[in-house]
């Protein structure tokens, strides 16, 4: 019997589609320009350090597809269900990565169900003495679970062809959206998450005088989490400024 290992015939070998020294000099413009944009736009969010105490950083959904565009990449769902697993609710989906030419280079699934510690439940809030107070929590609703399956499975697809992009960047390959120890992330059940400084900020609008359609574009106009903080923190100083007897 022969040891040798036969190799079909139809068998390609894998071989340089370009010399490497462009290829990286080509993403390392693009890491550069997606560090640019992210630490403008706060689309990362920091976990903890690794051992060297280098903080570590993971990219929203919204920083993957700017990479994605930079490479003429998108990502789109292609389904997304609703799902049951050991009596845990919640959603699935499919999302698929597409070159400009149309063609398919990557894909992903993903899910969010209401088991998970932050997409269980989220606050409840009421109008308390003419001011919108948390009173208690309520269940996540479906669409949100839905919505958040997308965002991971959008984002995992992305990461499966630009990981290497973001690490060369100095961030974490792992989307901020599959972490589940998150500092400040999207899940409308965390303290402190987006919807908890959306209320925050509706609060002062109010507080401050500030009309609806005002309080609204200011809550539409801050997508992320820094520019949700600083406007509290905005908001806070000029109402602090408005009490009697301030300097």
């Amino acid at each position: 019997m022969s040891s040798e290992i036969a190799i079909p015939e139809s068998h390609v070998p894998m071989s340089l589609a370009r010399p490497p020294e462009v290829v990286l000099r080509e993403a390392q413009q693009v890491a550069t320009a997606l560090k640019d944009v992210v630490e403008k736009a706060g689309l990362a969010i920091s976990m903890g350090k690794d051992r060297g105490g280098k903080e570590r950083k993971h990219l929203q959904l919204e920083a993957w597809q700017t990479a994605g565009m930079m490479f003429g990449c998108t990502a789109s769902i292609v389904w997304s269900r609703q799902v049951d697993v050991n009596g845990a609710a919640g959603y699935e989906a499919r999302a698929e990565v597409l070159a400009q030419d149309g063609s398919v280079i990557s894909a992903a699934e993903a899910m969010c169900l209401n088991d998970e510690e932050k997409w269980s439940t989220k606050p409840k809030y009421e109008w308390v003495d003419g001011r919108r107070r948390k009173v208690g929590d309520e269940p996540v609703p479906m669409f949100q679970l839905r919505s958040m399956a997308q965002t991971r499975a959008m984002a995992k697809a992305l990461k499966n062809v630009l990981s290497w992009i973001v690490v060369l960047a100095g961030y974490q390959p792992t989307p901020a959206e599959e972490m589940d120890d998150r500092d400040g992330g999207d899940s409308p059940g965390e303290p402190g998450g987006l919807e908890h400084l959306d209320a925050r900020i509706r609060e002062l609008g109010e507080a401050l005088g500030k009309g609806k359609g005002t309080i609204d574009s200011a809550i539409s106009g801050s997508r992320t989490k820094k520019q949700k903080d600083d406007l509290v923190s905005s908001w806070e100083r000029a109402l602090k400024e408005k009490e009697p007897g301030h300097a």
